[in-house]
């Protein structure tokens, strides 16, 4: 069993006390509010998703200062971890997106 299977069981156990009486407005305004809240737990658990990696060791000026070019795009993902799972990809994040649709919405 997955770390994260007792958090999304007892989660689960909780959408199920949503009334039956909820109008739709508010049920979008909770999963609003869920959906912030969730993000920022992530973020605070994860703050590289949007600040990225820290600078290089080979001093503080940008890259392109110092090679004489053209600053690189964004930093590719570097692919799965160990466990097989996704790393945290190009910054920003692709989490930045969604949050700002969920907000939005």
């Amino acid at each position: 069993m997955s770390t994260s299977d007792p958090f999304v069981q007892e989660f689960e156990r909780l959408l199920e006390k949503i009334p039956a009486n909820i109008t739709f407005r508010q049920l979008q305004f909770d999963y609003r509010q869920v959906a912030f809240l969730m993000g920022m737990k992530i973020l605070e658990k994860f703050p590289e998703v949007l600040i990225g990696p820290p600078p290089s060791l080979h001093g503080n000026a940008p890259r392109a200062e110092r090679s004489g070019g053209p600053s690189p795009g964004p930093m590719p993902s570097p692919g799965p971890v160990a466990d097989g799972g996704p790393t945290i990809g190009p910054y920003p994040h692709e989490l930045c997106k969604i949050v700002c649709v969920l907000i939005d919405s």
